[in-house]
């Protein structure tokens, strides 16, 4: 004679096989978990980050290599300036592609290395604004080998990227500079001449 099965138990094992299904398909169509990935730190100190968010993209010259994780502010314990804002970016590893018969770029290179490498080909991160209807910005990077690298002279979490202002910093900077030497000017004694 044959054990009689058990309904609920039946309907269990099922409910489970089918939540299993379900969770590999999910954790193995998402596609980024063997893609090399490294984390990197960037200061932006003359610049608001407002609208800057992590999942923010990163890209570099319009091409997506990575998206931003955190943004927060941190003590410097120096007199100028005592307040520096980190902002935590995760690069995917494998984003320029090399034609059949190149050696892979980056493959063998660690993230310090990468570092080194490219702000001496004058690699720049700068923010810019994704949407100004919603104020959204990102990180983007380019060669930009005439501008001089901006570091925090912090000890980051991770290597460090080089940062460069933006025009609007730089018109911001330009103004500000234009109004001390205007303030600077004898006015009395020209207006007495």
């Amino acid at each position: 004679m044959s054990a009689r099965t058990h309904p609920r138990l039946v309907g269990a094992f099922v409910l489970g096989a089918v939540a299993l299904v379900l969770g590999a398909v999910l954790a193995l169509s998402s596609a980024d978990w063997f893609e090399r990935r490294a984390r990197f730190s960037m200061y932006f100190p003359g610049a608001s980050v407002r609208g800057l968010n992590p999942g923010a993209p990163v890209t570099f010259r319009g091409i997506k290599v990575g998206e931003v994780v955190e943004v927060k502010a941190l003590a410097t314990g120096q007199p100028s300036p005592p307040v520096q804002i980190e902002v935590v970016a995760e690069l995917v590893g494998e984003v320029i592609e090399t034609p059949p018969g190149v050696a892979p770029a980056f493959s063998s290179t660690s993230a310090v290395e990468f570092v080194r490498e490219f702000t001496a080909k004058g690699l720049r991160g700068r923010l810019m604004s994704q949407s100004l209807l919603t104020g959204q910005k990102y990180v983007d990077f380019d060669i930009l080998p005439e501008e001089p690298p901006r570091f925090s002279g912090l000890r980051p979490r991770y290597p460090e990227l080089p940062t460069t202002p933006t025009a609007m910093e730089r018109l911001g900077t330009k103004a500000e500079d234009f109004m001390n030497k205007l303030a600077e000017l004898p006015l009395d004694q020209m207006l007495e001449n």
